[in-house]
C-alpha cells in the first residue's frame, strides 16, 4: 500500500508492505496488532494526537525503518508488551 492515507491498521495481517505513505492529522499513524512479517518503510506520519507507529507484542518479525514521524503528541514508536 502506498499513497495518502488517514491511518493504517493491520490486524491479523501478514506479509504486507506499507511504504511511501503520508498519514496526517489522525490519532494513530500506523498500527500493527497480531500482524507478522510486514515491512513498514519510508512513510511520513505527522500531526497525530497519539502515536506515530504502534506495534503490539502479538506482532512478530516486522521490519520498521526509514519512517519520518513529526509533530506527535505522545510517542514516535510505541511497543505495547
Amino acid at each position: 500500500m502506498h499513497g495518502i492515507i488517514s491511518w493504517s491498521f493491520l490486524w491479523s495481517s501478514n506479509n504486507n508492505t506499507l511504504s511511501s505513505n503520508t498519514a496526517n492529522s489522525n490519532s494513530l499513524g500506523i498500527f500493527l496488532n497480531s500482524s507478522n512479517f510486514n515491512n513498514v518503510t519510508g512513510n511520513n506520519i505527522s500531526n497525530n494526537t497519539e502515536v506515530g507507529i504502534r506495534v503490539y507484542d502479538t506482532s512478530k518479525n516486522n521490519t520498521i525503518s526509514g519512517n519520518k514521524v513529526t509533530n506527535r503528541v505522545r510517542d514516535i514508536l510505541r511497543l505495547c508488551l
